[in-house]
């Protein structure tokens, strides 16, 4: 029995608060704090450094490029490459914006080297930094590239590491989807999914992805039309049919927030809506999942 879920209306709380941040007391000399003030204007941030910032990605605060630590300390992001915007930028992107999803775009090339594979097809979360508007002014005309590894398939809160995510995607990938549980799936709707051992009892394991064109989200039915790509990546990964394959399928992309960051990409999930099973479903062609 084939079945999709392509709706998510449970699916995603975009969490519009921060966190605490503590105000350190001082050191009495003004001077050096000038300086800093001076330095974060003009600083261009470096590529190969890491960060402790918000611990989710979605938040996307911009981290203290004058307060990196190494990669082999604790950190929640990485900063992977650091470009310069092209000399027709004459204004500060804003998310959303074309010259802001043209640096994502860069960003995305950028990754595939890094990792060793496709972002998207990963607990990993893509973030694009541009300068502030004092930076702007002040010449600054830079774009940095960030990753985040996730805990899980939606919910962008960050898994903190002491690790460079260089070639984490090469080999047998820890941070891939691979298999993964469905969190809080009903008829109509879903919440997450949380990755798991093929060889462990899981009900859906990542097939592939899409990129949507144009800088429109479908909306209606033309999203529902746009998500149902899922069968024909789902068969394909299976080696079966649309027609004869036992297995449904999730959706997960199309997120607002992500998609004004520049992230276009559907990812599909093959989905056994009757049963658990166990191993890849990869091959399966249009017989029925192993339990």
């Amino acid at each position: 029995m084939k079945r999709g879920i392509a709706s998510m209306s449970l699916a995603v709380l975009v969490l519009l608060g921060g966190t605490a941040c503590g105000v350190s007391a001082g050191d009495g000399n003004l001077s050096d704090d000038w300086a800093m003030m001076t330095d974060a204007a003009v600083r261009v941030p470096e590529a190969g450094k890491c960060y402790t910032v918000s611990s989710r990605g979605r938040d996307a605060y911009t981290p203290s490029w004058f307060r990196p630590v190494s990669c082999t300390e604790r950190h929640t992001a990485e900063t992977f490459h650091v470009g310069q915007l092209p000399d027709t930028v004459g204004v500060q992107p804003g998310i959303g914006e074309r010259d802001y999803w043209a640096a994502h775009d860069a960003c995305e090339t950028q990754s595939k080297t890094f990792l060793g594979g496709d972002w998207y097809a990963a607990r990993l979360y893509l973030t694009v930094f541009v300068p502030t508007t004092q930076q702007w002014e002040a010449g600054a005309r830079w774009y940095a590239c960030q990753l985040m590894e996730t805990e899980s398939v939606v919910d962008s809160i960050a898994v903190p590491r002491t690790a460079s995510l260089r070639g984490a995607l090469t080999g047998a990938a820890a941070v891939g989807y691979g298999c993964t549980t469905v969190v809080g799936l009903t008829e109509k709707s879903w919440k997450d999914m949380t990755s798991v051992d093929c060889a462990q009892p899981h009900d859906a394991e990542f097939a592939g992805a899409f990129k949507i064109p144009g800088t429109t989200a479908p909306t209606g039915d033309q999203r529902k039309t746009t998500l149902e790509e899922c069968w024909n990546v789902v068969a394909r990964y299976l080696g079966g049919t649309v027609d004869g394959m036992r297995m449904g399928y999730i959706p997960w992309g199309m997120d607002p927030t992500d998609w004004k960051r520049g992230d276009r990409w559907v990812r599909c999930f093959a989905w056994s809506s009757e049963k658990k099973t166990r191993g890849s479903a990869k091959g399966l062609g249009d017989r029925t999942p192993p339990s």
